[in-house]
């Protein structure tokens, strides 16, 4: 792969990672809205929500590093 060309694999792989996290975030949105749901309940949906999107970022910056570690150490 030439060198010029990692940075965009890196932000396909990126762009990718972000769609399937939002489609998660619509199912969860999705299941945690059945009719009379409670304020409680959102409130959790939102930081397993918050959560879910802290696990997912942490993860895409150490794939991150460790390429750029790979490629210039």
């Amino acid at each position: 792969m030439p060198p010029h060309s990692i940075p965009s694999a890196i932000t396909v792989d990126e762009e990718q990672r972000r769609r399937q996290i939002r489609l998660w975030l619509q199912q969860l949105e999705r299941q945690s809205r059945p009719l009379g749901a409670s304020r409680q309940r959102s409130a959790t949906a939102r930081s397993s929500r918050r959560r879910l999107l802290l696990f997912f970022s942490a993860g895409t910056i150490l794939v991150v590093l460790s390429m750029l570690q790979e490629f210039f150490f």
